[in-house]
């Protein structure tokens, strides 16, 4: 409101004072009131704002969490298959060993028998039935029967003894390039 207005109206002056004051009072009461919510608004607004800020940082990590849990699953999937695989290998080996201790023992046990020439006759022999408890062989004895029976020629007339005799001679009388003819001879028939 303008002083000019309320001159207009024929007012006397104080009058118009006491107006120009009153309005004053009231439009400064006014622009506080603004003041103080354009004050609020402003906090408000940057609280707004840095919700917003905190929840894109949130999504963010709530990304890299899902990105992170994916990728822990695929390690987590490859740390089960490299159980796997090195759990096989393992099994795999002691089938290993237990197949060579196997084939020392059975070679053991022909030289024993008074076998000449072992590694024609390990071919002959079921691995699969022959058990190893106690580096002991069982379920080989009937095969080593059957190997004497079938392959005599392959076996001195007397097994091998722990303490040869002494002087040089164990007893032997055949070449062995007789024997490896013969022998020889005998599978290329059959």
């Amino acid at each position: 409101m303008k002083r000019e207005f309320l001159t207009s109206l024929n007012l006397e002056d104080e009058v118009i004072n006491k107006i120009i004051d009153e309005y004053g009072k009231s439009v400064n009461s006014i622009k506080q009131q603004l003041s103080e919510r354009s004050e609020e608004l402003k906090a408000t607004t940057e609280k707004v704002t840095a919700y917003e800020k905190q929840m894109q940082e949130q999504s963010k990590i709530l990304e890299q969490s899902e990105t992170f849990k994916s990728e822990s699953e695929g390690l987590k999937k490859q740390l089960e298959d490299l159980q796997v695989q090195f759990t096989t290998e393992i099994s795999n080996k002691d089938k290993e060993i237990s197949n060579v201790t196997k084939k020392n023992l059975v070679k053991e046990k022909l030289i024993e028998n008074g076998a000449t020439y072992t590694g024609l006759l390990m071919k002959e022999i079921d691995f699969d039935a022959i058990e190893v408890k106690d580096n002991t062989l069982k379920g080989f004895d009937k095969q080593i029967e059957k190997l004497k029976t079938d392959y005599k020629e392959l076996f001195k007339l007397e097994p091998k003894q722990e303490n040869p005799p002494q002087g040089g001679n164990d007893g032997g009388t055949t070449d062995d390039n007789q024997w490896q003819s013969y022998v020889d001879n005998m599978f290329t028939k059959g």
